[in-house]
């Protein structure tokens, strides 16, 4: 499994990102393994991947499509044996390529049991898929052939992963979404192994703006570092606010989470305290209670024993 992929971080993006990875696949090829593996594992690391679940439903890519290719940072490219069969993701690389020429995002080719040089050269599948097209009677299709052409060539040149027969698909799984977290300059922090879990009421403590923090929703989790780990995995989500100068959540700093849940420490302590304050008070009160009645107890005896005595006394 050939893999050229480099591992530094990513340098630029298309402005207004929205996804960290859009996938282009053939759906008929590997819509029910490879590529839903490849997404799960992707989802668990925090990598919020665009799928298109109605690949093979049109023949034209919609404008939804088209800007979801243009917000994403990363064009992951599934040559599979039937992917030149559909003018739909021809059209989708087309416009990948566009992306990467345009805002230098980052585009991969996966060889799924395919040689590069087929797709390069227009060789095998390819190159059936790519004559019914010459041949076909629909004049559009005639029209993108070249530009589909020159497309498949520049794609099968770039660095990527070539899976060949009896090669295992779970690690090559596992080295794509390593050099994503690593082209998005991740870094998960360290959280303890058994956190303490604080079902915490964030709406009314936790906001985002440039001044504060005010309320982006409810999380349960375990500390700051946790919901660091959350935030930082996920795309851009501006708060939806009227206020001036709202930040993206994944734009906020560990020392603002790390002041938000000293804040969210500081109020626990007081209530702690007021309540440990309390109890010592209701000990306190029941020691005196028992404290006076033990007296009146031993009052009551010293009476008794003092009585025939005292009445002498006073005969």
């Amino acid at each position: 499994m050939a893999n050229s992929v480099a591992t530094t971080s990513l340098l630029a993006n298309a402005p207004g990102t929205q996804h960290d990875v859009f996938l282009s696949f053939r759906g008929s090829d590997i819509r029910s393994n490879f590529k839903g593996h490849l997404y799960k594992a992707l989802d668990q690391k925090g990598i919020h991947t665009f799928v298109d679940e109605n690949l093979d439903k049109g023949t034209e890519i919609s404008p939804t499509l088209i800007t979801a290719i243009r917000k994403s940072k990363i064009s992951i490219i599934i040559f599979s044996k039937h992917y030149a069969y559909s003018p739909w993701c021809l059209d989708e690389l087309v416009e990948i390529l566009k992306c990467r020429e345009s805002f230098r995002q980052l585009v991969w080719p996966v060889f799924f049991y395919v040689n590069p040089s087929e797709v390069r050269n227009h060789r095998g599948n390819f190159g059936i898929a790519l004559a019914k097209y010459k041949g076909s009677s629909k004049i559009k299709y005639k029209e993108k052939l070249p530009n589909w052409k020159a497309t498949l060539t520049k794609a099968s040149n770039l660095a990527g992963w070539h899976l060949s027969k009896g090669e295992d698909e779970s690690q090559l799984v596992h080295e794509i979404v390593k050099a994503t977290l690593s082209k998005l300059n991740r870094k998960i922090l360290h959280v303890t192994n058994y956190p303490v879990r604080i079902e915490v009421e964030l709406g009314p403590l936790i906001g985002i703006a440039k001044k504060g923090v005010r309320a982006i929703g409810t999380f349960g989790t375990c500390d700051a570092r946790t919901l660091q780990n959350y935030q930082s995995t996920r795309v851009d989500y501006t708060q939806h606010n009227t206020d001036k100068g709202a930040e993206s959540i994944s734009d906020i700093p560990l020392e603002k989470w790390m002041r938000l849940f000293r804040t969210i420490n500081i109020y626990r302590a007081e209530e702690n305290k007021e309540s440990i304050h309390g109890e010592k008070k209701e000990r306190k009160k029941r020691e005196k209670n028992i404290c006076k009645e033990k007296k009146k107890e031993r009052d009551g005896k010293e009476i008794k024993k003092k009585d025939p005595w005292l009445h002498k006394e006073r005969k």
